[in-house]
């Protein structure tokens, strides 16, 4: 039998597993002819929503003297996207919060480390006439800016990466995919980091004033 070659799959859409996203069709009666056995591939019965369960064990009841087929129903392949998705989100939820965590970790670091080594600055300001009261405003206000640059620059960089990555998997495997910054939890992250900042610097400074200036400075 002979073909004229009508169109060629584009190379790139075809699957890591070789399935193909574009394909050819035939008629019905030429693949019939090309070969020995039945072409018939599937199926597709459409019942009302509130017949659904009755027809898909009516349906099991008749393919269970027939090896080989299987029945799959639209709310079966729902409930196993959704559970699907619920592990992503599960999974991305712990990233996120993982690497979270060891940002603040890492802020806090920063904060301790520098408060610690400018001790005998800010006893000797505490010496020349500054109070405590102005010294624990004074490095409450730097920290709070090192987080706000250190939240700046993650929300910017991280929300621009983010917009980067779901462009690039929506136009190469997800065309369903939309990106949406997550508000929530950069809120929720910013007044943790905020808060964090005030505990630990306030804390640090606390630690500091139960040495006299004297022993600051020595230090």
């Amino acid at each position: 039998m002979d073909f004229k070659v009508g169109a060629i799959l584009d190379q790139s859409k075809i699957g890591n597993n070789g399935d193909k996203i574009d394909m050819l069709m035939l008629p019905l009666d030429t693949m019939d002819s090309l070969a020995s056995c039945d072409t018939t591939y599937q199926y597709t019965i459409r019942v009302s929503e509130d017949s659904e369960e009755q027809a898909e064990r009516e349906i099991e009841q008749i393919l269970q003297g027939i090896p080989g087929l299987s029945i799959r129903s639209l709310s079966a392949a729902i409930a196993q996207n959704e559970n699907f998705i619920q592990g992503m989100k599960i999974a991305l939820i712990a990233a996120v919060a993982f690497i979270g965590c060891f940002a603040v970790m890492n802020l806090v670091n920063t904060i301790l480390t520098d408060i610690i080594t400018r001790q005998r600055e800010f006893a000797l300001m505490r010496s020349v006439g500054m109070s405590q009261k102005q010294l624990s405003a004074m490095v409450r206000y730097e920290s709070l800016i090192t987080a706000t640059i250190g939240l700046f620059l993650s929300l910017i960089l991280g929300g621009a990466i983010g917009g980067i990555l779901c462009t690039f998997l929506k136009q190469e495997l997800m065309s369903y995919l939309t990106y949406q910054f997550p508000t929530g939890i950069a809120v929720i992250y910013c007044v943790c980091v905020v808060l964090c900042t005030l505990v630990v610097s306030g804390a640090a400074l606390g630690h500091q004033n139960k040495a006299t200036l004297i022993e600051q400075l020595r230090k």
